[in-house]
């Protein structure tokens, strides 16, 4: 689950947020245009012009993964200059006091970034559950996406701030 950008026309914003929804949780294609109620050229339109397998992606990544990654970066760096014998640590405190700052922007996002997923997990369930509840309709999932996504933009905001 991710903040969406709405295209510029959309006749049914619901089938929209709900077509986007499905996306974010790996369904096919075929299937989203099925359970939205939209052609299959639609559900592809809207990928492209929207770039949701790049935005897909970006939500996906998880805080950790990124710590992970900027660590090894450090690392690598210190082995390096540890076997190469680099003098110049000036540029070597720079590069790492860089990534460490990064690390510490990542803490301050966790909140928001521990929530999104939390939420993917717990629509890829509710979706996961609808063939076995029938009270658990489309409508149901999509109002709770759409409360999710405020409760996100709320939290980011005061972030912001």
């Amino acid at each position: 689950m991710a903040i969406t950008k709405k295209p510029k026309r959309v006749k049914d914003e619901g089938k929209y947020e709900y077509a986007w929804l499905l996306f974010t949780q790996q369904i096919n294609q075929a299937e989203i245009a099925k359970k939205a109620g939209v052609a299959e050229r639609t559900i592809s339109r809207w990928i492209a012009e929207n770039d949701w397998v790049s935005r897909r992606a970006a939500g996906n990544v998880t805080r950790d993964e990124l710590v992970n990654k900027t660590l090894n970066l450090i690392d690598n760096l210190l082995m390096q200059a540890l076997y190469e014998g680099k003098t110049d640590s000036a540029k070597l405190a720079d590069q790492l006091s860089k990534l460490a700052g990064a690390i510490r922007n990542l803490d301050k996002q966790a909140n928001v970034v521990d929530i999104v997923q939390v939420f993917m997990t717990f629509n890829r369930w509710l979706i996961g559950q609808q063939p076995l509840d029938k009270e658990l309709t489309d409508d149901i999932i999509k109002t709770v996406n759409r409360y999710q996504d405020m409760f996100i933009n709320e939290r980011l905001s005061h972030q912001a701030r």
